[in-house]
């Protein structure tokens, strides 16, 4: 028992002593930045304007193709490999809907490989026109440096129906180049 109470005074003490040590341990330091100057209302007007501007790039990057037919029909897409261009060519009956003709222009020297159209067509009021069949999809390879065609069937939509067309996406599926 007389060894028990040794040694529980003993780490008493030893608590004691590490507690003390930490107290003659000097606070970290604070951090205190130097003062900013407050920005001019200039200052605030020129990172306005800036921001405005690059809020109208993505925008611009980001808004659907508005094709129309004929020789104002395309218009450019961005895909996650870069830009393509997408030319409206024909628009033919096709049971009671519209067959869609399009020329995809890769300008890229790679293929691009399960390329994905998303679109509706606009009416002469400028809305999407309802369909059964919409959004469509339209699914094809481009070859680099070169047009590819392909076409899509909209149901329940005439060609006299629709005055425009509005790519809504563009996906491409991989790429690929000619071996030496």
């Amino acid at each position: 028992m007389r060894y028990l109470l040794v040694i529980l005074s003993a780490l008493s003490l030893t608590g004691c002593d590490k507690a003390a040590s930490q107290g003659d341990a000097s606070p970290p330091p604070v951090f205190n930045p130097a003062p900013i100057a407050p920005a001019s209302q200039s200052d605030l007007d020129a990172l306005k304007q800036e921001v405005q501007r690059l809020k109208q790039s993505v925008d611009a990057m980001n808004r659907p193709a508005e094709l129309k037919l004929g020789s104002k029909g395309f218009d450019t897409v961005r895909t996650e490999y870069g830009a393509i261009t997408i030319e409206w060519t024909a628009s033919d009956p096709a049971g009671a809907g519209s067959k869609l003709t399009f020329k995809i222009g890769n300008p890229h020297a790679a293929t691009l490989s399960d390329i994905e159209i998303y679109g509706h067509p606009v009416g002469t009021d400028g809305k999407d026109v309802d369909s059964n069949t919409l959004p469509w999809k339209l699914k094809a390879d481009a070859p680099g440096g070169s047009w590819s065609h392909l076409s899509a069937i909209v149901d329940d939509v005439p060609p006299s129906k629709i005055a425009g067309l509005r790519i809504t996406g563009v996906t491409v599926g991989g790429i690929s180049l000619k071996t030496p």
